[in-house]
């Protein structure tokens, strides 16, 4: 009996590596064309990750590297800040941070207790006089004494450094012991921040460090910058930012993701410093102009560790247009007035004592 011959079907099936290979040669025209999408658009610029080493520090009149916390305002300095053409005056203090520029109109209360702000430039007060300052307005409300230790363009890890090694430590100069309170505020763009070793706007290097889940922090050196192949999608592919962008959104609301993981266990360092001093800590998070969304995981992260927690965009539900200059994005004077508001309200309701 002879074997039967193959069907037509039998005889024109491709082999296995061929399809695996039809796939993967769909799969990258697909991401191609998507590349080729985002770069017509101008969609998803990239924003590539700095890496120690990788630049050197510019020299400045108004900052002073620093090899704690990346930089400090030089001790003294007093310059203009500009913002939309208008001038606001920047005084420095012994401590490397901005200080009340105007003569004191009475001898401050001694018995009045300190809150220490740490932030970055929407604490710094970038935009406004130190009079306006949100936390210059809580503490008005409170009847009590703010010490402003925010900074122009830094990340979590900086503040939460700046909570340890000068808030708590309470360095010689202005601040004087430890505060009553350490009221810690942040935007979302901090996080992204403590991923970089170097910040362009203010031409220095920072502190960079990876977290080990045994060994803790680890910082980085020149040998942990990736490969060539993430180097140059990270410098130049529109696509592959749009995916850390989307995963940044994702940490917004689910533990998920290096940029959420990397500052949870930052701001998880900042709870045990805080408890360790016995110093009260109030997280403040700040929306941005156009992204007015509460903090999903940030609101979880506080209550799981029973750390008070304000949330401003929760509270506001939409940004005030005209809390916001409108082409730099800080607060103005408006903004800060609400937010210090909202701001003594939460410590009245957690530290009534605080609330003279």
């Amino acid at each position: 009996m002879s074997a039967r011959a193959p069907s037509t079907a039998a005889r024109h099936r491709a082999p296995l590596w061929q399809k695996l290979l039809l796939a993967l040669a769909a799969v990258v025209l697909d991401l191609l064309l998507l590349e080729a999408a985002c770069r017509v658009s101008g969609a998803f610029p990239p924003d590539p990750i700095t890496w120690p080493g990788q630049y050197e520090n510019r020299e400045s009149r108004v900052f002073s590297a620093d090899r704690e916390l990346g930089w400090r305002l030089r001790p003294g300095a007093d310059f203009p800040w500009p913002t939309e053409g208008v001038d606001y005056r920047i005084l420095a203090g012994a401590e490397g941070f901005r200080i009340d520029d105007s003569p004191p109109a009475a001898p401050a209360d001694p018995a009045a207790p300190r809150v220490d702000f740490v932030g970055d430039s929407f604490t710094f007060g970038t935009g406004v006089r130190w009079s306006e300052t949100f936390a210059e307005q809580a503490c008005a409300r409170l009847r009590a004494r703010a010490v402003n230790h925010g900074m122009a363009g830094f990340g979590v890890d900086q503040m939460v450094l700046t909570l340890e090694r000068v808030s708590l430590r309470g360095e010689a100069g202005e601040a004087g012991g430890p505060p009553a309170l350490v009221v810690l505020t942040l935007i979302a763009d901090d996080l992204q921040r403590s991923l970089h070793a170097y910040r362009a706007n203010a031409g220095f290097n920072k502190p960079s460090f990876r977290v080990d889940d045994e060994v803790g922090f680890i910082e980085r050196t020149p040998a942990d910058r990736p490969g060539a192949l993430l180097r140059f999608l990270d410098e130049h592919s529109h696509f592959y930012a749009a995916t850390r962008g989307l995963l940044r959104r994702l940490g917004r609301r689910w533990p998920v993701g290096e940029w959420w993981q990397v500052n949870a266990a930052w701001l998880r360092r900042a709870f045990d410093a805080c408890r360790q001093a016995g110093v009260p800590l109030l997280v403040v998070h700040v929306p941005q102009r156009d992204r007015c969304e509460p903090f999903r995981t940030l609101a979880q992260l506080c209550a799981e560790h029973d750390v008070a927690f304000l949330d401003v965009a929760a509270a506001w539900s939409e940004s005030p247009r005209d809390a916001y200059w409108p082409r730099d994005g800080h607060l103005n004077a408006k903004g800060h007035a609400l937010v210090g508001e909202l701001v003594a309200q939460a410590i009245t309701a957690h530290w009534p004592r605080l609330a003279r």
